[in-house]
């Protein structure tokens, strides 16, 4: 590893996909198990095998579970798929005490590193400081249920900071060994539209530089998650601070809104795209399904809906920026040279 740091190359049994800048934009597709929920290991299993039958796959996927009793998800992707995964390691580590098992984390990241997962998301940014100042100043303080565990595990230790800093080596020491991409979770992007860019949310955009550098150091190549929600007049003051970081960047979003009627799906892409069409190196966009916020697990007719809608949204960033759309199928309004054909609709008018 080493050498440039501004894209990174995530790993999957029979794909390797570059993600940043002059690299294509990439599509994650997210699925996961529920805690203590046993009939929904099946219905996950299912969306990997109708995403496995796709003539386009995923670029990317994500195994969200909080529960691994009946197995590993991503074994399942890596097997079906073989794209690149990502996964969260804490997720499967509480204990009965409600807090985060040190050498439980330790296992499941090794776990997860020898079976071929390419990038681990981890949060650095919790403090007991920032975590009180978002409680003070905010009407809904997170919106991360990933870094909502890890807060929780912090009030339960009485520690001040968050786990992560005390397996850090172990975590650099795993990242070297088996060539895992790092994503620094967003612990603090806002919960509603208001919040862009407010001091916490500032403060943790500052402390990734930081993070970037430690990892750096040590030869181990970033990414960078963030918003989420998203006021359309800080878009523009957004992009150049995650431009700043000359990473990756994974966006939950952005989104421009706070009041949603099953179209998510559509709200990400638009946020998304705006995002590039304004300079933003936004490298991975992530699938949203048009019922995010209504809670509950989404469905497989869900997950494809989210799952098209990103991809168009990726094909537009990708044609927008010069770059080589994975999109099979495309139909071109224009011929672009003397070998190409136009749209079907167009050419018979």
């Amino acid at each position: 590893m080493g050498g440039n740091m501004s894209y990174v190359t995530l790993r999957g049994s029979r794909s390797i996909v570059n993600v940043g800048r002059g690299f294509p934009v990439a599509v994650n597709v997210n699925i996961g198990v529920s805690a203590n929920n046993i009939c929904t290991f099946e219905t996950e299993l299912e969306k990997v095998r109708v995403l496995s039958n796709l003539s386009e796959k995923p670029d990317l996927m994500m195994d969200l579970s909080l529960d691994n009793s009946q197995g590993y998800l991503y074994d399942y992707i890596r097997e079906q798929i073989g794209c690149p995964i990502g996964f969260i390691p804490h997720y499967v580590c509480l204990n009965d005490r409600g807090t985060i098992d040190r050498g439980k984390l330790k296992e499941e990241m090794i776990r997860a590193a020898t079976s071929g997962v390419s990038w681990f998301v981890i949060h650095l940014t919790p403090s007991l400081e920032r975590v009180n100042k978002a409680i003070k100043t905010r009407d809904i303080p997170f919106s991360s249920r990933s870094a909502v565990v890890i807060i929780k595990d912090m009030i339960n230790r009485n520690a001040s900071r968050s786990i992560y800093w005390d397996v850090l080596d172990d975590v650099i020491d795993i990242a070297k060994k088996y060539s895992i991409v790092i994503s620094l979770g967003a612990a603090f992007r806002p919960a509603v539209t208001k919040n862009t860019l407010d001091e916490v949310h500032t403060e943790e955009l500052m402390e990734y530089a930081k993070l970037i550098k430690i990892f750096n150091n040590e030869g181990i190549k970033v990414m960078v998650e963030g918003v989420g929600h998203c006021c359309p007049n800080k878009l523009n003051s957004l992009v150049s601070i995650v431009n700043e970081l000359d990473v990756p960047f994974m966006p939950l979003g952005p989104l421009f809104t706070d009041t949603f009627s099953e179209d998510d799906h559509i709200v990400n892409s638009i946020g998304f795209y705006s995002a590039v069409l304004g300079g933003g190196n936004f490298s991975i966009i992530n699938s949203i399904t048009p019922s995010e916020h209504s809670g509950g697990i989404p469905d497989i007719e869900n997950i494809l809906s989210g799952y098209k809608a990103a991809r168009a949204c990726s094909n537009l960033c990708n044609d927008f920026l010069g770059l080589n759309s994975k999109g099979l199928n495309i139909n071109r309004c224009s011929v672009i040279d003397g070998d190409s054909i136009g749209c079907n609709r167009c050419e018979s008018i």
